[in-house]
């Protein structure tokens, strides 16, 4: 029960804050002024009940922490005044802002909350840390370039936390303010996962938490449940952002990316709609990052089944590309050939995307890049490779 004392701690100091009176204020009555002292008392005794080993002495320390609290509380709405009240009204969203903070800080590990704690009760950093932490978007999203400004972990913790905003206002605004920010590894994953994985047919799969049932039918809860589009469209942004950024971390990210794809369904592969923003931007990435041991798993990708077959005339040219034609064009570039030799070439459709005539001719490109890099000693990784225990740096 210790580990949980720096956020009733921050709790009770907001509390005392709140309902102090200011110098130049009229003093309160001697009995409002007992009130406190004695919700203050019940603080220290409910607090001193959580260290106990008994669960019913800790129960009743919990009980007393709650009361303390809501007397306190109440303690500054009995009081008159327009003015007054307006100022109690503000204090009070700042407290409930500061509680979601208290919160937060409680899943951290004991020594790495209190340096949390200590940096964000700077006087100049606590309405950052409030705005963070608050109801309203339009104050998430105003402290995201204050934040970019202040050096250290502790702000890249909250701009992190901003950046999984689930509101466009509040992560656009981050990406934005983050942009002449020297990226974290845990930034950029963030980014990352805006960039390519919430844009991608198997983000819902990874994203269900839990399951309603109603009248025998299961229905799956996703915790992120934007639009589908909007998601694909600020990926774009995303990618922009770690184009900027090049960190010397995104190549591992991304053949993480690649891992798990291939141990997806093929119905469930980034590349089975090649002509997606997510697809062009994966793919844009890796050609930035260029990283190593990335062929094996575009290999596999090549030779999986074709799940779909786009057939299209377009200036009266016919116009096929599937799942296997964007990692067929990543393996030609990595090769440093020119696609052109393949029979691949860019076609205006749908922005612009990689294709060949038919289905006869993506087979035979298959087969030749494949040729190529097994000349090289470069084949595709196996099943038993792909099962194998692996996670992002830092995971």
């Amino acid at each position: 029960m210790k580990t949980k004392l720096p956020g009733l701690i921050l709790l009770l100091t907001a509390a005392v804050c709140l309902a102090w009176p200011q110098s130049g204020q009229t003093q309160t009555r001697p009995h409002s002024t007992g009130l406190t002292a004695a919700a203050m008392r019940q603080f220290q005794q409910g607090l001193s009940k959580l260290a106990q080993p008994q669960y019913a002495i800790r129960q009743a320390g919990s009980a007393e922490l709650q009361q303390a609290l809501a007397s306190l509380t109440a303690r500054m709405i009995r009081e008159g005044g327009p003015e007054r009240q307006a100022r109690i009204a503000h204090l009070l969203r700042c407290q409930g802002d500061l509680t979601r903070w208290a919160r937060a800080l409680l899943r951290l590990p004991l020594q790495r909350r209190m340096e949390m704690l200590r940096w964000g009760m700077a006087p100049k950093l606590l309405p950052l840390v409030a705005g963070a932490f608050s109801h309203h978007q339009q104050r998430r999203a105003n402290v995201a370039h204050p934040l970019a400004k202040v050096p250290g972990r502790n702000a890249d913790w909250l701009l992190n936390r901003l950046l999984q905003d689930p509101h466009r206002l509040v992560y656009l605004t981050t990406m934005d303010a983050l942009w002449n920010r020297h990226p974290t590894p845990t930034l950029v994953k963030t980014v990352l996962n805006r960039a390519v994985i919430l844009g991608t047919p198997f983000n819902f799969q990874q994203n269900v938490r839990h399951v309603a049932v109603f009248r025998g039918l299961r229905i799956p809860i996703i915790t992120y449940n934007n639009n589908y589009w909007t998601r694909v469209q600020d990926g774009v942004y995303a990618t922009q952002l770690l184009q900027h950024w090049k960190p010397a971390d995104l190549s591992a990210l991304l053949v993480h990316v690649l891992m798990q794809m291939c141990r997806q369904s093929p119905g469930l592969n980034i590349f089975n709609t090649p002509y997606t923003a997510t697809a062009k931007g994966f793919s844009h990435l890796l050609m930035l990052a260029k990283p190593a041991q990335v062929e094996p798993y575009l290999l596999y990708l090549i030779h999986q089944p074709m799940s779909q077959n786009f057939m299209l005339n377009f200036n009266n040219r016919p116009i096929h590309f599937s799942n296997r034609t964007l990692p067929l064009y990543l393996l030609i570039k990595f090769a440093g050939q020119n696609p052109a030799v393949y029979k691949l070439y860019h076609t205006p459709m749908y922005g612009g995307a990689w294709a060949v005539d038919n289905v006869p001719q993506e087979n035979a490109a298959i087969k030749k890049i494949t040729a190529w890099y097994a000349k090289r000693k470069i084949t595709a990784c196996t099943p038993a490779q792909l099962h194998k225990p692996a996670g992002p740096p830092g995971k």
